[in-house]
């Protein structure tokens, strides 16, 4: 579930090396590589909803298509 303790612990971890590749380079410090990484992890998921969206059309299509051979037999 979204809300179990190994859940949030994943989330944190994820969180904190996303923040700590931001700051990598030792040149920002910690709150501009939290906006940074928050900008990565948007950027993630928002390219992550549009492939969803696009492998759900793409779904739909296939079984519409099965569904057609199947009805033109």
């Amino acid at each position: 579930s979204a809300d179990s303790p190994e859940h949030v612990r994943r989330v944190a971890v994820y969180v904190d090396r996303k923040i700590a590749e931001s700051s990598s380079s030792g040149f920002v410090g910690r709150e501009t590589a939290a906006v940074i990484a928050g900008l990565s992890m948007a950027d993630e998921l928002l390219t992550a909803q549009d492939d969803n969206t696009r492998l759900r059309r793409e779904l739909m299509q296939a079984r519409q298509e099965l569904n057609e051979l199947r009805h033109a037999k």
